[in-house]
């Protein structure tokens, strides 16, 4: 709560965002809860074996990217702030199902039903916010702040899972619990937000806009953002990776990175942000992606020569393009975006993020295994969508 009121004095616009910073926190702690506890729970309580979960969420995955487009246009018909408290409601439903099942396949509909319910919310959340009445010049330190929210709920929800698995079988069952009543909770704070009134479903299909999977700029922009928005898959899947095969460093050495990133992302995002505020977007986009490739190329030395140093400053240079990249999606996902049509296009953005991160996993693992050639390989992708992302954020003034 101190943080809470600490970042409110500097970035909250209204009494709206201030109740949704507070839902915020509670949602993301259920979010940390969840992947603290997700896997021990279903290996423990149903009958899926990890195979079986591996096959699950890998269908949720897929299942809730083809569902995106769907909702944002649903946001766009019904506005935001209705289908956002739905989704809520409604992963809060799912977690409460997985109290209740234990045959394989039953385990299995019920994680895939919540990865649905929590691509739903992460697809509406930017609209969402567009509706809260923040002005356009603030937009970005919003979100900037609330994403560091974002992150220390997760992190409280990763250490009181941790506090919970002392009771043994019972604790990944508890986690589930108060991860659903964190979720529902989280709705009843939205549900006192003031947002700005969305058109009518007749209004909005009378004055149909322009969709953003059929504007090339955009659908460019989300997809180069996706792809250089992979920095926490890299810390999360590249970085253990590499540490596991090295023969000089030991597992330490993950935990330690880790805690190093979050704690920048969240001491730092804010100013971050602010700073690219003042500077013109290509000078953003350019710092943010150059960060990037030089972390690839410093995993890449790191494959070769494997030493702490080198792979400390690839963790540096990870949370520098970490920190750029993300100050840059909060101001280009709405600048490109029409005014009348942030339901869409915000959904289209968590669209390429999300297409991004479940290539993730399988590519870092082939990137890893390849070595040094693997991550220059990486690099020179890396490399051509900041020179892509770069040209079209340019061209949003021009």
């Amino acid at each position: 709560m101190f943080l809470l009121r600490l970042f409110h004095r500097a970035t909250w616009p209204n009494a709206a965002t201030t109740a949704f910073a507070r839902a915020n926190m509670l949602a993301t702690c259920s979010t940390g809860l969840l992947i603290s506890t997700t896997v021990l729970f279903f290996l423990h309580a149903t009958a899926l074996d990890t195979a079986g979960i591996a096959r699950a969420a890998t269908i949720g995955t897929f299942t809730g990217l083809a569902t995106i487009p769907w909702i944002g246009r649903l946001a766009r018909s019904y506005g935001a702030t209705r289908i956002y408290r739905a989704a809520l409601v409604v992963q809060a439903a799912t977690l409460l199902a997985w109290q209740a099942a234990s045959g394989s396949l039953v385990a299995s509909a019920v994680l895939i039903a919540s990865s649905v319910a929590t691509a739903a919310v992460g697809a509406t959340i930017g609209s969402f916010i567009t509706e809260l009445g923040i002005p356009a010049p603030q937009m970005a330190s919003a979100r900037a702040s609330l994403r560091t929210i974002t992150n220390i709920g997760i992190g409280t929800g990763g250490l009181i899972a941790a506090g919970l698995f002392r009771f043994g079988d019972h604790g990944p069952r508890a986690a589930v619990g108060l991860a659903a009543a964190c979720t529902f909770a989280a709705y009843l704070l939205v549900r006192r937000t003031v947002a700005v009134p969305a058109p009518t479903k007749a209004t909005a299909h009378a004055a149909t806009p322009r969709s953003p999977y059929r504007d090339p700029r955009y659908a460019g922009l989300a997809l180069t953002n996706g792809v250089l928005s992979t920095h926490t898959e890299v810390l999360t899947y590249g970085l253990p990776a590499m540490v596991a095969l090295s023969a000089t460093m030991g597992d330490w050495v993950i935990g330690l990175c880790t805690a190093l990133n979050a704690v920048a992302v969240v001491l730092l995002q804010v100013p971050t942000t602010a700073t690219a505020g003042r500077l013109r977007r290509r000078t953003v986009v350019a710092i943010a992606a150059g960060a990037t490739v030089a972390m690839s190329l410093l995993f890449a030395i790191g494959a070769t020569h494997s030493t702490l140093l080198v792979l400390f400053a690839g963790v540096v240079a990870l949370t520098v393009g970490e920190l750029w990249q993300s100050s840059a999606e909060f101001d280009i996902s709405y600048a490109a975006a029409p005014d009348n049509n942030h339901q869409e296009y915000q959904a289209a953005y968590a669209f390429g993020r999300n297409c991004a991160r479940a290539a993730a996993p399988i590519t870092l693992g082939w990137v890893v295994l390849t070595g040094a050639a693997g991550w220059l390989t990486l690099t020179a992708i890396y490399a051509a969508c900041g020179i892509v992302h770069l040209l079209l954020a340019h061209s949003i003034d021009t």
